[in-house]
């Protein structure tokens, strides 16, 4: 999933080979050693780390679903 920056319409996307390690790690799905990887990755390749960085800031911006017995 490509996220746009904020400040300019430039997409920020992970490596082609990781992007959905990262976004799993985003999303906190990610479990074992391939998130022990991911977190490796990003913290190394500004690309991973910057689209990480970002898809987290989205998902704790988006409202929290409401889920009110109707």
């Amino acid at each position: 999933m490509p996220v746009k920056k904020t400040d300019d319409s430039a997409e920020i996307q992970a490596c082609h080979h990781m992007r959905h390690p990262v976004e799993a790690l985003a999303d906190n799905s990610l479990k074992g050693p391939m998130k022990w990887y991911t977190a490796l990755h990003c913290s190394y390749c500004n690309q991973c780390g910057t689209s990480l960085r970002t898809l987290q800031q989205a998902r704790e911006s988006e409202p929290e679903p409401d889920v009110t017995p109707s």
